[in-house]
């Protein structure tokens, strides 16, 4: 189950660079790829919900992290709202694989 957390950091950290780099306009991308990119955190998320055994106060943080990037698409994208929640989606998601390292060795 450690692959579902390391993967989701990782397509996490690519969205998020990407979502900054078209922001600035440094890069362009089509709608698609980064659609998918936003559907895979989704489906991450979701997996780790359902298959890793998680305390309860993890499994709030991680629902908390779906709930953002769910709720990404009902701003502007590029607006403040879609920076915002976007940024709490991977801070919340950061911090859960911190407590996880932290409290066991997966």
């Amino acid at each position: 189950m450690e692959n579902l957390f390391l993967s989701g950091l990782l397509i996490y950290s690519v969205n998020y660079i990407t979502g900054w780099l078209l922001y600035s306009g440094k890069i362009s991308i089509g709608k698609t790829a980064h659609q998918t990119l936003f559907i895979s955190i989704i489906l991450n998320l979701t997996l780790i919900l359902i298959f890793v055994k998680l305390p309860f106060y993890e499994k709030i943080i991680c629902a908390l992290s779906l709930c953002m990037m769910i709720s990404l698409p009902f701003g502007k994208k590029g607006g403040r709202y879609h920076i915002a929640a976007s940024s709490a989606g991977l801070f919340l998601y950061i911090l859960l694989l911190l407590i996880k390292l932290t409290t066991e060795n997966y």
